[in-house]
């Protein structure tokens, strides 16, 4: 075990900016590379600190102590910004000599990192960082191999540490525990199988509101340039299969196997992904610092493709959810470390310090960068107005309606056409909102998405759940049918459901609803609307 004592490196920001050289052999002006990162509008980067070579996945301690695994370099480090100014000001080395040590999750006290086929956990770690203690080995039965062996860690909600195993190749059909992510009584080091199908996770975060766990997941090599996506995931139920090897994205099968499994078997992504991105960190931002349209939304660090024609990644995204809380949009949140064909940075992991503040780390630069936003600190208000302000908003949905269930629904606003969106459904000339909601028999909630087949005056609304996924209930055009509006529903799911039509004029809200347990044939009111669709 290597040692060192605490580095004072309390360079104020702009000498360390104005010393940063552009690359090696560079005799001409010392440039910032930060300057060329691009950020929102209100956002700037800096250093939490440099030097920190091979930096990778993040954890802190609740004395504010960010930690820092590696994957070559093999060192664990230790980050203190004793002086509360937003830079480190004090580095130690935890670990030196360990067998890719990528992963460090903190948990009561302790430090906890993954090696490739070993767990050790570093007990008191905080008080003791000059002086590390030995670690203690909670397992060391986890495959030895190299290839996506390095690992990412985190404990869950229910306080149990959860341990990728990826797949031992770019694309091979094995055994547990490969191809998944496990779930570990660290105190007994046993695990069981919570996910499978999961080529390679380097990152995953639980929703704050579902406790849900969301991963990204790299895709195979070799299949060119645009294919496959790597994927965001969304488990709903333990024991869910994600595809790996026999398909990948939302519909890509695995020719090399010569499989007979179907893409229906598996459950898909949430989000696709851009192809060979190599998307690792992800974080739900629970933070109070950046504006309110950040707030649980997804970030997600990707490393950057290594062999595409045209690099792609090198960048932070931002992964929208809805009202319903799936997906709604992926977008650009930093770029800039890819500079034409070239990237002189690698960002790896994200995370959210208690000041609101995003740390993003990168192991080709050896940093750690903090992201702020100008509204100062978590104490601040949000300064920024909302974006595209709508003076005739859409009602809000039902955001958790009672599973007995019977809640009266929130009446539609007085006028204004519908606006469409992932959990809307517009008919009739914008006129008519429908929405549809699922519930469980233990009262877990949920807003239905519209699928993409839907179309002005049909719709498909697909259910998120376990199990369930696959099944539709369709919203038809029925003015052809005795001049009335129709509505259909048609479902061979377990889930309660209630099909929910708002006439955006009048007022009027007419609701179709199937118990949990209870699957549902097909449902109709010819009198729904009456004369609805001479209006």
């Amino acid at each position: 075990m290597v040692r060192s004592l605490p580095v004072d490196y309390r360079l104020g920001l702009a000498v360390v900016l104005g010393l940063m050289a552009i690359g090696p052999g560079d005799t001409g002006a010392q440039v910032s590379r930060l300057s060329q990162i691009e950020l929102p509008e209100g956002f700037s980067i800096g250093y939490f600190a440099e030097g920190v070579t091979g930096a990778r996945s993040l954890a802190q301690g609740p004395g504010g102590t960010v930690f820092v695994g590696t994957r070559q370099a093999g060192l664990v480090h230790a980050l203190v910004d004793a002086d509360g100014d937003g830079a480190a000001d004090e580095r130690y080395q935890i670990a030196s000599g360990l067998n890719s040590p990528n992963g460090v999750a903190f948990r009561n006290g302790s430090l906890y990192v993954a090696e490739i086929s070993q767990i050790l956990r570093y007990d008191g770690i905080e008080n003791r960082l000059d002086s590390p203690p030995q670690p203690f080995v909670v397992t060391d039965g986890l495959p030895t191999d190299t290839h996506h062996g390095w690992k990412f860690i985190r404990f869950g909600p229910d306080g149990r540490l959860y341990v990728p195993v990826g797949a031992p190749c770019n694309i091979c059909d094995e055994p547990d525990p490969y191809n998944a992510i496990l779930r570990m009584d660290v105190d007994s080091g046993s695990y069981t199988i919570v996910a499978r199908g999961v080529r390679n996770t380097v990152g995953f975060d639980w929703h704050p509101g579902t406790r849900r766990l969301w991963f990204t997941d790299n895709g195979r090599d070799y299949l060119g340039n645009d294919t496959p996506p790597d994927e965001l995931n969304e488990l709903t139920s333990n024991g869910q299969h994600f595809g790996y090897p026999f398909c990948h994205g939302r519909g890509i099968r695995e020719e090399e196997l010569r499989s007979s499994r179907s893409c229906s078997e598996f459950r898909p992504p949430v989000q696709e992904l851009g192809p060979h991105v190599a998307a690792l960190g992800m974080r739900f931002y629970t933070g109070t610092m950046f504006p309110e349209r950040y707030r649980d939304q997804i970030f997600i660090a990707e490393h950057g493709s290594w062999n595409r024609t045209d690099p792609i990644g090198y960048r932070v995204m931002v992964v929208r959810l809805g009202a319903g809380g799936q997906p709604i949009a992926y977008e650009e949140f930093a770029t800039g470390w890819l500079q034409g064909r070239s990237a002189w940075g690698r960002p790896v992991d994200v995370m959210v310090r208690d000041d609101g503040s995003l740390l993003v780390s990168d192991d080709r630069r050896g940093a750690v960068y903090r992201i702020v936003h100008e509204s100062g600190s978590s104490q601040d208000p949000d300064p920024e107005p909302p974006p595209d302000p709508d003076p005739d908003p859409d009602p809000d949905p039902d955001p958790d309606p009672d599973p007995d269930p019977d809640p009266e629904p929130p009446p539609p606003g007085p006028d204004g056409p519908c606006k469409p969106n992932a959990e809307t459904l517009c008919l009739h000339g914008d006129r008519y909102e429908v929405r549809v909601e699922w519930w469980t028999g233990d009262g877990e909630t949920g807003s239905a998405l519209v699928a993409t087949e839907a179309t002005q005056d049909s719709g498909l609304f697909r259910f998120f759940d376990a199990d369930n996924w696959e099944i539709l209930i369709s919203v038809l055009n029925g003015c052809g049918v005795n001049g009335h509006y129709w509505v259909y529903g048609a479902s061979t799911t377990d889930l309660g459901y209630v099909i929910r039509v708002a006439d955006t004029v009048t007022g009027d809200v007419k609701e179709y609803r199937n118990a949990p347990g209870n699957p549902a044939a097909a449902i109709t009111d010819a009198q729904a609307f009456p004369d609805s669709c001479g209006r």
